[in-house]
């Protein structure tokens, strides 16, 4: 990310043509504060019977074929929290 706002830094030097320098401003401030922030906050996804997940943040997904993790999925792509699969422990 520090790539990123030394890029918009050379942009805001030189005026980029088209663009408020209060935008790059803004663009700026909002990447520091994304990278400043801690690992998103889980997102609880519990499949049904069905194979449908149900997750933290209401809603509901299914995948057409595996899990969460057959499919690489990782962040929720409702909330952007970190998914975290909770499984039923059968007797």
């Amino acid at each position: 990310m520090s790539e990123m706002i030394e890029r918009i830094d050379a942009l805001l030097a030189i005026g980029w043509e088209n663009t408020p320098d209060q935008l790059l401003r803004d663009c700026r401030a909002e990447i520091q504060r994304l990278s400043k922030q801690d690992a998103p906050i889980p997102c609880v996804w519990k499949q049904d019977d069905e194979g449908v997940y149900e997750t933290g943040c209401d809603h509901r997904f299914v995948f057409t074929y595996g899990n969460c993790a057959e499919n690489g999925a990782k962040f929720c792509q409702y909330c952007g929290g970190s998914i975290a699969e909770e499984f039923e422990i059968e007797d």
